[in-house]
Order: structure tokens, then sequence, then C-alpha cells
């Protein structure tokens, strides 16, 4: 099932409404609903850029685009889209939700939820707290099962007005609804790091990072990997051909990937001698030189420094634990390629890391 906004049939795919659930009078004038109304009144061609994303320059990590049209209503479409889906599908062993702009492997997914009993309530994703409340967060995608459905569809219906109210003061849909499993009685399962917060050259493969809840016992590095966050569609299909490659090739008895296999085989690869207009996330010592190439000897000299950036303003920056980092205007990007390859050779061995259960 896909769900929007805007309910429509997009190349041969229906897509439901997310908000259809929502009680008629906030629909019809609750001010979080102004593009909604616009939106289904009059079509997809009044929508402009601005509602639709919101300025690319907003930090959206921990508290999204709070201002933006389209931020308004995503708090309002967890629930009713979590209600239509179990009465449409009742009888669904799972029910994975994951958003538009993460990305799934299917394989371990399929693999993770082989170890876990759908006969027992499950909600099951990557921890995150806003005050006193645990969730899912509804970016790296989140698994119910059955009767965990039922119980929060259930506490819904007997308490919609009391949520909704609830919802309108709050900000995060996923932490609206992780309140109502908490209160319909079912436990949170903790995924992370099986399920990541954003692209796997964001992933702090050498240490937690640094959230809260970060548990630094948990090494990154030697878990599986069953989602991504922040993707663009060029990265779903970069990642969807590596996975199938990966697929064909894996070595026998191998049955799904861990961080270190995505580190290897599919960051690594990228992190080039210079990469123009890229910023690698180097926030180690700050200096300033005239050129790139000062930069990298800087990095050079330090011994435990494994990569660097270098802006246009002459800052110049190191990292010891290695990133691969997002495209960033006027930001030059550089890797020791030496150090890199040593960084994976000294990594201690994986033990018995494995599902989350």
């Amino acid at each position: 099932m896909i769900f929007s906004d805007f309910k429509e049939d997009f190349q041969d795919e229906h897509i439901f409404d997310a908000l259809e659930g929502v009680s008629p009078e906030i629909v019809e004038h609750h001010k979080d609903f102004e593009l909604y109304r616009n939106l289904r009144d009059n079509g997809r061609t009044v929508l402009k850029s601005n509602e639709l994303s919101g300025s690319a320059t907003e930090d959206t990590q921990w508290h999204g685009k709070t201002e933006n049209p389209g931020w308004k209503l995503d708090k309002w479409k967890f629930l009713p889209m979590i209600n239509k889906t179990y009465h449409e599908h009742p009888d669904k062993n799972w029910y994975v939700f994951v958003e538009a702009d993460s990305y799934i492997l299917w394989a371990s997914m399929l693999e993770y939820l082989a170890v876990l009993d759908p006969s027992k309530p499950h909600y099951t994703g990557s921890i995150m707290f806003i005050g006193d409340t645990v969730f899912a967060h509804g970016g790296s995608g989140f698994m119910v099962s059955q009767p965990a459905m039922r119980m929060v569809v259930e506490q819904y219906a007997a308490h919609k007005a009391e949520i909704e109210a609830y919802t309108d003061g709050h900000w995060a849909g996923d932490c609206v609804l992780g309140k109502v499993f908490t209160e319909a009685g079912v436990k949170f399962t903790d995924a992370w790091p099986i399920m990541q917060g954003d692209y796997p050259g964001l992933v702090a493969y050498a240490r937690p990072d640094g959230r809260p809840i970060a548990d630094p016992k948990k090494r990154v590095w030697c878990y599986p990997t069953v989602s991504y966050h922040h993707v663009s569609p060029d990265m779903i299909d970069d990642l969807w051909n590596y996975e199938q490659h990966w697929l064909d090739h894996k070595p026998e008895g191998t049955r799904f990937l861990r961080h270190k296999d995505i580190f290897h085989q599919y960051v690594r690869p990228r992190m080039s001698a210079g990469l123009s207009d890229w910023d690698n996330e180097s926030d180690g010592e700050e200096t300033v030189v005239g050129t790139f190439e000062e930069c990298k000897s800087k990095c050079v000299e330090a011994t435990e420094c494994r990569q660097f950036s270098y802006s246009e303003d002459g800052h110049c920056k190191n990292r010891e634990d290695p990133r691969l980092g997002k495209a960033t205007p006027g930001v030059r990007s550089g890797w020791l390629q030496d150090r890199i390859e040593r960084f994976e050779q000294d990594m201690a061995p994986c033990g018995d890391e494995s599902w989350m259960v």
C-alpha cells in the first residue's frame, strides 16, 4: 500500500489518502490542513516547491521541518495510515512501514522477521525518545506484528478524540504513534543499529552516532543492516544495484549484509583522493591554509587523521573515524587511502552480533 496526502492513481498504482481517517472537523478547519484542502480541491498542480520539501539547508535530523506545510500534515498521518492498513489487510503476519526517502534491504528484512514470533505483539524499529516517550523513528522504517496492529488500532478507535488532541499539540507523528502503542500495552523492541536514520555515507562505523540513547557496547560495524534513510532516488537505484550484485555473488553460508560489508564494498570505493563540492563531515582539528594540498599535508602530519575537508574560505578540518559525507557546494574532501585500509584491517573481529529481539 502507498500512502500520500493526495489520493490518486499513479503509474498503475493506487495511492491511498493517508489523512482520510482524520476527524472531518479537523480536516475542514484546522490550520495544519490548509495545504491538504488546497490540494484536495485543486489538484497537485497547485503545489509549490517549498511546500513539498522546504529549504534544502534546513537541519531536519532530529526536529523535522516543523514550519513546512507538508511537515505540519505529516504528524497526522501515522495513526490513520496504521488504521487503514490494518482494516484493508487484517490477517497479515507482519506490516512494514517505510518512507519514500528510505531504502530497505528486503532480503535482510525477511531474515530479521524470520527470527521474530508474529503471534506475539511486536513494534520494532530504531529507538528514539522525546521526553519519556519511546518510539520507532519513522524514517528508519518500522515493523509491526498482527497482534500489535490489532491492539493499537483498537486503542485508536477507543480514544480517537484524545489522541487527535494530543497530536495537535505535538510535532512528531512517529512519537505520537509510539505513545499510543505504549498505551495499548505493546512493548517496543529497539532495532538500532540494524535500522539506520541516514544513508551509508553518514553512518558512524567506528563509534556510536552521538544519540543520547546509543549504547557504546553495540559495535555498528558488526551488526546486520536492514534500512537507511535520507536517500535520493539515484541513491536508491545505486543501493539496489549493489544489493542485487551482492545477492548474486555472496559467499556460501552468508545470509545477510553487515555494516562492515557495506563499508568495504559500497562506502570505501567512493572515498577518492579528492571530491569537489563534497563534505565528508570532517569536524576535528580546524586550521586555515591556502590550498587543498596544504590541508592534506596537515592530515598526513596528524597520525590518527584519515580524512580532511577544505572549504573555499580556507578552513581545513580533519577526522579520525571515516565518513563518506554528502554533496555540499564550496567544500572539497579527501581521504588517505592507506589509513582507511588500515582502519578496516585494525577493526577487532566480530563476535555473535546478530538480530535484535
